[in-house]
């Protein structure tokens, strides 16, 4: 639920030319990037607290990580030295546009995590931004 939202807001935004999700940087490297700025949402991991019941009801705190792998391509620079300076100033729009924001009822803040370089390939350079968020789960107690 919270990745659509995030997926939304960065369309929204008109930073990037191109904007989907995937399930994996392998899935995205047969991908064609049809555009020369493409920012795709990644789902990393959940982690979840151990549950407190209180009256009957369940509650848990669900700490989730997701990426957003940023592509820049430019068929005139091979090395990618041009794509690393535009990814640079897109890296931090992104940041910019959802560190802080909450991307649903009840989902904490994005905070910013960890972010490394994907690989270079055929003329496009890939980065990858983590990024994190939580929210607390409840239900009733059943038998």
């Amino acid at each position: 639920m919270y990745l659509s939202a995030v997926e939304q807001r960065i369309k929204d935004s008109n930073i990037f030319e191109q904007v989907g999700t995937v399930t994996s940087f392998s899935q995205l490297q047969k991908k064609s990037i049809a555009k020369s700025t493409a920012a795709f949402v990644l789902p990393i991991s959940e982690k979840l607290e151990s549950q407190q019941s209180l009256g009957g009801v369940l509650e848990q705190r669900s700490f989730n990580t997701f990426a957003v792998i940023v592509a820049v391509k430019n068929r005139q620079d091979k090395d990618g030295e041009k794509g690393s300076v535009q990814l640079e100033g897109l890296r931090q729009q992104l940041r910019d546009l959802i560190y802080g924001w909450s991307p649903a009822v009840g989902y904490d803040p994005i905070l910013l995590g960890d972010g490394r370089l994907l690989a270079l390939q055929e003329y496009t350079v890939f980065w990858q931004d983590q990024f994190n968020t939580a929210h607390c789960a409840t239900g009733n107690y059943q038998n």
